[in-house]
């Protein structure tokens, strides 16, 4: 039972800190006058301080696979402002305009930081709907686990980012777990993959876009309410 109540203290406090980095987020840029603006054209999210480059998120429409999600390409906040929610707050505008097709994360490479944010989508289910995808055959190209191909997925960044994969020895340069039958059909593996936070699509329940609608009537937020 305490076991049970420190883990279930903990998960609240991840989700509460996540909340609030949002937040100061907004704040910060509303105080220094920050914008943001969303080129749908250019596939990115910017935020900028006049002419000089704040934070940017870029995106890209599934060309097959990944349930049609919209893959977190490359995010990046300038070394001055890290750890204030900048990067929380892109990502929760991202989230809103992909609207029902969600979004998921890069399938070739994600760095730590980045995890951590798919692992608060992955842990707070009252906000996100999340739905499981298909490591992909690198030989066959198809998916090890089910007969579909919607949602097959590229798995480099989930092999990089997986305590459980390094222990056999697979990496980003030895990543033979991606034709390794034995290894990828195991329970352990199948177990492991179901709950790695890079393993999903991650859809915000509230499609009324409550940030960008925040962000528009505070004047900060420039451009399209929809990825597509």
């Amino acid at each position: 039972m305490v076991v049970e109540m420190r883990i279930l203290n903990e998960y609240i406090r991840r989700i509460l800190l996540e909340s609030s980095k949002i937040e100061t987020a907004i704040d910060i840029a509303v105080r220094h006058n920050f914008r943001i603006i969303h080129n749908k054209q250019s596939e990115i999210i910017e935020m900028r301080d006049g002419g000089k480059d704040i934070a940017h998120f870029y995106y890209d429409k599934s060309a097959r696979g990944n349930e049609g999600a919209y893959v977190t390409s490359y995010t990046q906040v300038d070394r001055n402002w890290r750890g204030k929610g900048l990067g929380a707050l892109l990502y929760d505008i991202m989230i809103e305009l992909s609207g029902e097709k969600g979004i998921v994360s890069d399938r070739g490479t994600v760095k730590p930081e980045a995890v951590r944010m798919y692992r608060y989508f992955f842990n707070n289910p009252d906000s996100y709907e999340k739905i499981l995808l298909d490591p992909r055959n690198n030989r066959t190209r198809k998916g090890w686990y089910t007969d579909r191909t919607e949602d097959d997925t590229g798995a480099l960044s989930y092999i990089q980012n997986s305590e459980y994969m390094k222990s056999k020895g697979v990496t980003l340069y030895n990543p033979r777990g991606l034709f390794d039958e034995e290894l990828m059909m195991s329970d352990e593996t199948i177990e492991d993959w179901k709950n790695h936070p890079l393993s999903y699509v991650y859809i915000k329940k509230d499609q009324s876009r409550p940030t960008i609608t925040e962000l528009s009537n505070l004047g900060i937020y420039y451009g399209p309410v929809r990825a597509n």
